[in-house]
């Protein structure tokens, strides 16, 4: 089988001798793994003399799909199954998926804002199904312009506009991750009748980032002495807390981290953070986190007794994801650790952040990326590099 493309046509032709003689196929597809797929289909069909399969794939006229018709095929192709499959993580998807709704639904109905959605159900119900009708073509860079334009036009003054910017931005590139590279390649496979348009414009044009907003050490000079005066009176009244203290503060883990983390994670004076059967870390990257010699014995503990499979925090999955974060928490704000302090509001994730610039500022920014599970050394930069501190300089 030969395909090629005839003058004057943008889409592959195929031929084929069979029986002696040259059979011609037009695969309407430009794509040639695609083209080979629909090809190969059709001379099968040919070959085993399925007449009727035959004259339907030969009178078949290509159709745009529609976003609601994309969006199922790329749920059962491309969204893991579980957390050993190589496909797109589901909470990542959902924020893909949700990320493509805001953007066409708002442009289609500016009345759909983010802060009525949160309240109104029916609403997003309403604009999910308006926008599920819609072509992929719709997605071109003159939509992103009027979306952007729109976001911006709510902006009441300059560090609004700001933070705006950086969302519009990063809701911007998460709809774009939908038509990766490897999307195309999955559709062309399997089902292989499914085309995509070609959304290159789309794809790169590019939405202005707001500016990158560095964590600063607690303006609260004395807040590091508190705490630490504190901590010991937490390891007796609420231990569980405590060691979500630990961890956050002293090896700068995440949330999430913290509430999936088992005892089997703790090696010789390090904590090894690690997908599990049911826990897929950030990244889908593990890493080693070094502990001080108090920090470990004290863990050692703090988890006295426990087996390798239970987590670190005891009680149930709410009692380690809600009660007792949010004890800690309430801990943390009647010391002073609130964001006019430490410029965060998320008070748990304030511990992590002064964990990681503690270390940019000891080991230098890529060994506090590594510490910290960061995919991108920019994040570790734009974000925890304190620039009124002098940092070590990497070798």
């Amino acid at each position: 089988m030969k395909l090629e493309k005839r003058k004057g046509q943008d889409t592959y032709s195929a031929r084929k001798k069979i029986n002696g003689k040259w059979r011609w196929y037009q695969t309407n597809s430009s794509n040639k793994s695609t083209a080979r797929a629909r090809a190969k289909l059709y001379y099968d069909a040919l070959v085993n003399k399925a007449l009727e399969e035959v004259e339907i794939l030969r009178n078949r006229r290509e159709s745009v799909l529609t976003i609601g018709e994309f969006l199922g095929h790329y749920e059962k192709l491309c969204v893991q199954k579980s957390p050993t499959d190589t496909g797109v993580r589901h909470n990542s998807w959902i924020g893909y998926r949700m990320s493509l709704y805001t953007i066409v639904g708002q442009c289609l109905d500016p009345k759909f804002n983010n802060n009525r959605l949160r309240l109104k159900a029916k609403q997003r119900k309403a604009r999910n199904e308006l926008v599920d009708k819609q072509p992929l073509t719709i997605l071109t860079p003159s939509l992103l312009r009027k979306y952007v334009k729109l976001m911006r036009s709510r902006a009441k003054g300059t560090e609004e506009l700001t933070t705006i910017k950086r969302s519009t931005h990063t809701r911007v590139i998460n709809a774009k991750a939908l038509f990766a590279p490897k999307t195309y390649q999955i559709f062309a496979e399997e089902p292989h009748y499914i085309t995509l348009p070609n959304l290159k414009e789309f794809m790169e044009y590019q939405v202005e980032r707001g500016g990158a907003s560095r964590y600063k050490a607690p303006k609260d000079k004395s807040l590091a002495g508190r705490t630490e005066a504190a901590a010991r009176d937490l390891k007796t009244d609420d231990p569980e807390a405590y060691k979500m203290f630990v961890l956050a503060y002293r090896a700068g883990l995440r949330k999430s981290e913290i509430t999936n983390a088992r005892l089997a994670w703790l090696g010789d004076h390090e904590i090894n953070v690690q997908s599990t059967h049911d826990y897929v870390t950030k990244n889908g990257h593990d890493r080693e986190i070094p502990l001080a010699p108090p920090v470990y014995e004290e863990l050692l503990e703090l988890t006295e007794g426990l087996n390798e499979d239970d987590h670190i925090l005891c009680g149930t999955k709410t009692d380690r994801v809600r009660h007792t974060p949010d004890r800690l928490n309430k801990w943390l704000a009647d010391l002073g650790w609130t964001r006019d302090k430490t410029g965060s509001g998320k008070k748990l994730h304030a511990l992590r952040a002064n964990y990681i610039s503690h270390m940019v500022k000891v080991a230098g920014t890529a060994v506090a990326q590594h510490l910290a599970g960061h995919a991108d050394y920019s994040t570790t930069d734009r974000h925890y590099a304190d620039p009124d501190v002098k940092v070590a300089r990497e070798a």
